[in-house]
């Protein structure tokens, strides 16, 4: 029997500040990652878990048209998201959780060979000017 990822979100109530290393899966938008921890043990003597992770300090613009989103903010979303993927998709970060966002997603400052994605992002100009997360 070979090893298999737990596939669902974890979403504790009451997270405590941890620190972990993990393999981002998937790219959700420019500010929003899926990570999964616990995959180099072998043999599976301990699941793997995946995290939905909100990168703190960081307001990447919207991807999705909706009442405040107009097709310029689209595009601009979709160039972060495209710019994240190709940096991080498949690669192994640090991330330091810090409690959870409304939407029940992780908080937490994200590196990836010693680089903080979201001073990065900011750097290169995928956020959103004018939001509280980017402070």
């Amino acid at each position: 029997m070979g090893c298999f990822f737990k596939r669902e979100i974890v979403n504790y109530s009451n997270l405590p500040v941890f620190k972990k290393r993990g393999l981002v899966i998937k790219i959700l938008d420019g500010d929003t990652i899926d990570v999964v921890v616990n995959h180099y043990h072998f043999p599976c003597f301990i699941q793997p878990v995946i995290y939905r992770i909100r990168i703190k300090h960081l307001d990447a613009p919207e991807t999705k048209l909706g009442t405040n989103v107009d097709q310029t903010e689209k595009q601009r979303g979709l160039d972060a998201k495209t710019f994240l993927t190709r940096w991080l998709s498949g690669q192994h970060i640090k991330i330091c959780a810090q409690g959870k966002d409304s939407f029940g997603r992780i908080l937490a400052d994200v590196w990836h060979n010693g680089i903080c994605v979201s001073t990065e992002m900011k750097r290169r100009g995928h956020m959103k000017h004018d939001s509280k997360w980017n402070e």
